[in-house]
This record gives C-alpha cells, structure tokens and sequence, in this order.
C-alpha cells in the first residue's frame, strides 16, 4: 500500500484522514481512546487535519499529501501514517485548517 494509518483519537491527540479507497484494516477502543489502522493503496492527494494538547494549548492543523518516491512518517502519539508521501501544504491557522478539511476533495 502506498499508505499506513492509524487515525481516531487518544487522550491530546486525534487525528483524521480525508482519502478515496481508504481501507479499514481493523478498529481498538480502550477507554478514551479509538485507533483505526487503514491503508490506502494508491493517491493522487488527501488530507489529514489532526489536533494535539501541549503546555501551550490545543493546536489544530491541517495538512494535504501528495505521492513520493521516498518513505515518510507523520507520528501523533499513538497515531499517524507512514508511507510514500510529501507534505504539499500545512496549515496551521486553526479556522482555515478546519474549513480546508471539511470542505476537501481527495479526487
């Protein structure tokens, strides 16, 4: 597969993912926390929004992917991805992210 996930959410992190054929491999729920381990096994883009508690605040941000030939990771706690990708936009203006995930188009 081009990409492996683990989205949902954990006690300071979620993470979520906006992909065509995106394929749920299995689901664990313990607690407060959700984890859905996915591939997907080709793309042209997607976008993963995630958010994420530190001493500063809560933090929401957005990101849109695109294919590369070299090996990537993204890791949130217990969550992220890790495939062949490259990070083509971060946004990190929590309003603006919101609205670019919601109203994305993995075609």
């Amino acid at each position: 597969p081009a990409l492996r996930i683990r989205f949902g959410s954990a006690p300071g992190f979620s993470l979520r993912v906006c992909a065509l054929d995106l394929q749920i491999q299995s689901t664990q729920k313990e607690g407060y926390t959700r984890i859905v381990t996915a591939i997907v096994p080709s793309f042209t883009r997607l976008a993963v929004a995630y958010s994420y508690r530190d001493n500063d605040g809560k933090h929401n941000k957005c990101m849109i992917l695109v294919p590369s030939e070299d090996q990537a990771t993204f890791q949130l706690g217990p969550l992220g991805l890790e495939g062949r990708f490259r990070i083509q936009k971060e946004l990190t203006n929590p309003a603006r992210a919101a609205d670019v995930f919601r109203h994305f188009n993995p075609a």
